[in-house]
């Protein structure tokens, strides 16, 4: 399988929104995820587009995080079936390309703590665990005891 790689500027830009919401929806199915997955409607994004049909197969969202001079990937995700054919990795080779460009020297990204199939994708990349990131939901009413 044979696929090209287009970066555009804004998601919205990009014709990825329906592939957006099937990744979202596969996240919350999976617990990966809650009803405030961080979707910035101006991030860039990284497609990966099937030769053959032109049909968006995968895509990386991402944003420069200026205060710690880095990128910051919000999302990734490739459809079933075409996972496991290097498409994602093709697309992070990609945004490697994009941060060296910009004199980036590091790109971070956050994965569920239950995305264990994600998390040892990307330590096959060569990416290392460096934080844990706690969050409190304040939109949930506080439960009573």
């Amino acid at each position: 399988m044979e696929f090209d790689i287009k970066h555009h500027k804004k998601l919205t830009r990009s014709g990825a929104m329906p592939l957006v919401c099937i990744s979202q929806a596969e996240i919350m199915r999976a617990g990966h995820g809650d009803h405030n997955l961080n979707i910035d409607y101006d991030d860039e994004i990284l497609c990966a587009y099937e030769k053959q049909t032109g049909e968006i197969i995968g895509f990386i969202t991402f944003m420069d995080n200026d205060c710690r001079y880095s990128i910051f990937v919000r999302l990734g995700f490739v459809s079933e079936p075409y996972r496991r054919q290097g498409v994602h990795t093709a697309l992070y080779n990609k945004l490697k390309e994009i941060a060296a460009e910009r004199d980036v020297k590091l790109i971070e990204t956050g994965i569920h703590i239950d995305n264990i199939k994600m998390q040892k994708h990307v330590e096959k990349q060569g990416r290392r665990k460096f934080a844990i990131l706690y969050v409190d939901d304040i939109s949930i009413p506080e439960k009573t005891l």
